[in-house]
This record gives structure tokens, C-alpha cells and sequence, in this order.
């Protein structure tokens, strides 16, 4: 009977302090929007990041036509929490992010225990590492190097 008792009392703990233990509340905003476009969290960072440019005083926006679903709820999110505010320049709109969150994001995918997934794949990293001799090289300068070579 103790032990049923103790039982409980602990899941009721682990229950409770489960969003506590469970991230930052901006990182579970960010695995909501990836899970809702089913990619996994680091993918959906990286792809977010992507979109990002430079607004006044080079604040980070996006602009809300080239956002995912996902992204979007994502958006949506940080103007209600007041870390992203919508504004329109030239005739279109864009979630202009806070220095905060921009800083959170990009933080992420370096605390990350493996690389990014490269869109270019495993094909052009060992492609790369068999002409150039260089297999230290990060998944992402691949991409670099693969579209770079094709120009040129």
C-alpha cells in the first residue's frame, strides 16, 4: 500500500513538473511547428533560418508569404508573446522577429550533438570527399562547394 502510495505521488510530480523539465517555452513552440510539418526540430530550424533577411536596423524578419504552415503557427505564437511584431514595407507583410528569439534559433542548431542534414545529401559529401581529399569539411559547405563546382 506504501508503495502504491509512493508510486503516485512521484508520476503526480513528474507529471506536474513536466513542462518545466521538458525546455524553454519558445523551444517547444519550435518542435510544435516542426512536428506540425512532420520534420524533425533541427530541419525546421535550419529551413527557418533560411528565410530570414535583414529589416530595419537589421532586425530579422520573414515575410509571411513564404512561410509553412508550421512556421506560420510558429509566428502567430511569437506576436501574441510579443517577440515577433508584424509589419508591411513596399506593399507586403513580415513577422519582424526579436533579437531574443533570432539569437534562440540560431543557438539551437549549434547545441545540436550532430550536423545538419544536408538537402544535398550523403552523395555530394563523399563525392566532395573523394575529388578534394577534405572529409573535415561540415555537411553544409558541401552545398556551397557542389553548387559552386557546377558553375563553374
Amino acid at each position: 500500500m506504501l508503495a502504491t502510495f509512493i508510486d503516485l505521488v512521484v508520476f503526480l510530480l513528474a507529471f506536474a513538473s513536466g513542462p518545466y523539465f521538458f525546455g524553454a517555452e519558445e523551444q517547444r513552440w519550435i518542435s510544435g511547428g516542426a512536428a506540425l510539418e512532420g520534420l524533425d526540430l533541427q530541419i525546421f530550424t535550419r529551413d527557418f533560418l533560411r528565410k530570414l533577411a535583414p529589416g530595419p536596423r537589421g532586425m530579422a524578419r520573414v515575410e509571411v508569404t513564404t512561410l509553412t504552415p508550421g512556421e506560420q503557427q510558429l509566428c502567430l505564437v511569437l506576436a501574441a508573446k510579443k517577440l515577433a511584431v508584424v509589419m508591411e514595407d513596399d506593399g507586403k507583410k513580415y513577422y519582424m522577429l526579436e533579437q531574443g528569439i533570432h539569437e534562440h534559433l540560431l543557438g539551437s542548431l549549434a547545441s545540436q550533438d550532430f550536423p545538419v542534414a544536408s538537402s544535398v545529401g550523403d552523395v555530394a559529401a563523399s563525392t566532395y570527399s573523394k575529388d578534394k581529399k577534405s572529409s573535415w569539411l561540415p555537411s553544409f559547405s558541401t552545398e556551397v562547394f557542389t553548387l559552386n563546382q557546377a558553375r563553374g
